[in-house]
């Protein structure tokens, strides 16, 4: 079904009686004779002729179709007496009800009255006669372009109907109500598809279509609209320069802006343009319908693109950071957005720092802003920098608490004993909490004086409890370095003076290398045997002359405390030579050290101890 059909049907059922009173009207045309005069009947006699003649000159001609005027001459319980001329009829008591029930009739009143048959008895339409008089003035209400007031009462396939007649805008009011269509294209400039939420609505509507015979009436509410607006766009366009204020109501929001009028012009007023501050969405700062001033940005004469603002009028809160923030002042602040690298604070409407993970906590190891804060939070930091070109603010929340790093340094002496808790173990060393959120490292190399300790994952655990000693504390860069084998006494503080160059010793041999053997002294402390002094003889293979575990006697030839090192001698042992020998004596080395020793031995006199 069309349109067209469907404004059809739903419009020509209230009107189905008027269109049969213009059909008695049509009829009662065709019983008049061409010179205007009612046809009369046959007569029997001259008397007769002339008194029906002299009734027809005498008062105006009762035809059906005509409204006349007549005068109530009585009112009852059921119907209502009317005078025309010499003739009296009876009308229905209904026609004259009001909705609130009250009889709309008087004696004397005069009301017109469609005459709805002459024979065999004069029958009278008040209710006809005054839908007759509707219709007649929407006609000329549509010849004439007036407009009339109207109320939408519903929704079809379309568009919506309006009951028109409540009141016109010109002097004659339009009395009762006829139901008109209006289409979906026609109830403005900017009509929303839901057309549900116009039903209720009180307009001014002008006619665009009518068709008494078949009783469609369509309007425009559009068309009113635009008459409107071209006479606003014309005033706008001479206000409309770059930097002016100009007042505007939004029409719609997307997600990029909103788009305003200014009154006839539409404009764009984009998201970035709403607010100084952090806007995700339009609607955060403007709904459909608001007014507002805004300042118009841009303009395009030719394609009439027009830009404008909100927030130009409110003035650039950076142009007063410079006065207002300084390092080192600690500010409240709104979480408006996270990211990997922290978090962005709110400080004032446009005005935003940002705090970085490594300035969230003296101690947390934070890899993340919202294991620490989340969007909307209120929190606390300290201005730690201010870029004014680059409009940045650097923020700290940690500097707004001592410094526990500093607090460490300033309490804690170095050679401190400290226990606590392993939290990690690394290959490289073992790291022990010491308090909450300060962890210090204890490095492979002062895990044990022997240097035994290769790998620390072989023989600490994750919460194994342990004693340390503080060895030092860097505060600006936050470490702490801990010892374990300083808990102990250092083997090697007084070597010099325990194992003197040119004192015997026994040691036990603990490896064999292709360069000498390993030996042991005592706990901790081990020395070198090198291949050279083994024996006077060349060596090829010291297996052949040692053995792992096997306990030998040998001299004492060098010792360096700083080094950590000693070296030591079994064939000088056996000679029992020490003249060559001072107190910073070494093993030599060299093919040239090795010759030149073994021309010095000879050269030696023999003898023991």
């Amino acid at each position: 079904m069309t349109d067209t059909q469907t404004n059809e049907t739903a419009e020509s059922e209230p009107n189905r009686e008027i269109r049969a009173a213009e059909a008695e009207q049509a009829s009662a045309a065709a019983d008049t004779a061409q010179d205007g005069l009612p046809n009369l009947p046959d007569v029997v006699d001259d008397a007769e002729l002339n008194a029906l003649v002299d009734a027809a000159f005498s008062e105006e001609p009762i035809r059906e179709g005509d409204i006349l005027t007549a005068r109530v001459s009585s009112v009852d319980e059921m119907e209502v007496m009317v005078a025309l001329g010499q003739f009296e009829a009876s009308i229905d008591l209904d026609e004259f009800m009001a909705v609130d029930g009250s009889v709309n009739a008087a004696v004397g009143d005069e009301i017109d009255v469609f005459i709805a048959q002459t024979d065999p008895e004069l029958v009278l339409s008040k209710e006809k006669a005054d839908k007759l008089a509707i219709w007649n003035q929407l006609e000329s209400a549509e010849n004439n372009a007036e407009r009339l007031r109207g109320k939408i009462t519903g929704q079809i396939n379309g568009g919506l109907t309006v009951e028109l007649g409540l009141e016109s805008t010109s002097d004659a009011p339009v009395e009762g109500g006829i139901r008109a269509f209006l289409p979906g294209s026609q109830v403005g400039i900017r009509a929303s598809r839901n057309l549900g939420q116009y039903i209720g609505q009180e307009n001014d509507y002008q006619i665009i279509r009518f068709n008494r015979k078949r009783g469609n009436i369509v309007v425009s509410h559009r068309v009113i609209e635009e008459e409107g607006r071209e006479t606003l766009r014309a005033e706008t366009l001479l206000k409309l320069k770059i930097g002016a204020a100009l007042p505007a109501v939004v029409r719609n929001l997307t997600d990029f802006g909103a788009f305003v009028d200014l009154g006839g012009l539409d404009a764009l007023l984009h998201v970035t343009d709403m607010s100084w501050g952090r806007v995700k969405h339009p609607k955060e700062i403007v709904q459909a319908g608001d007014e507002l001033m805004v300042q118009v940005l841009r303009h395009d004469p030719n394609t009439h693109k027009i830009s404008v603002g909100l927030k130009q009028l409110s003035g650039d809160p950076w142009l007063r950071v410079k006065n207002l923030y300084r390092e080192g002042q600690v500010i409240d602040g709104k979480v408006v957005s996270l990211t990997e690298f922290g978090a962005f604070v709110a400080i004032e409407d446009g005005v935003e720092g940002l705090v970085h993970i490594s300035e969230m906590s003296w101690t947390d190891r934070v890899t993340h802003p919202k294991a620490v804060v989340k969007k909307g939070q209120t929190v606390r930091a300290a201005v730690i920098g201010i870029d004014l070109d680059a409009r940045r603010i650097s923020l700290s929340m940690r500097q707004t608490q001592p410094n526990p790093w500093v607090q460490l340094e300033q309490n804690m002496d170095i050679g401190t004993k400290v226990q606590g808790a392993i939290k990690s173990v690394t290959n490289f060393g073992i790291f022990i909490q010491v308090q909450p959120g300060i962890d210090g490292l204890v490095h492979v190399s002062d895990l044990s004086w022997s240097d035994d300790i290769k790998d620390p994952t072989a023989h600490f655990q994750t919460g194994q409890e342990l004693e340390a000693v503080v060895l030092s504390i860097d505060a600006e860069n936050q470490r702490l370095s801990l010892g374990l084998k300083q808990l102990e006494k250092d083997p090697w503080h007084d070597i010099e003076r325990r194992y003197s160059v040119g004192s015997h010793v026994e040691a036990k041999i603990l490896k064999l290398l292709d360069f000498g053997a390993i030996v042991e002294l005592e706990p901790h402390i081990e020395g070198l045997i090198h291949v050279s002094e083994v024996s006077i003889d060349h060596v090829e293979n010291l297996s052949d002359l040692l053995s792992v575990d096997q306990t030998v006697e040998a001299t004492i030839i060098s010792v360096s405390a700083a080094e950590r090192k000693i070296g030591l001698s079994i064939k000088r042992r056996q000679m029992g030579e020490l003249s060559d020998f001072n107190d910073t004596g070494s093993t030599p080395t060299t093919i040239g050290d090795l010759i030149k020793e073994k021309i010095d031995i000879d050269s030696l006199p023999s003898g023991s101890d």
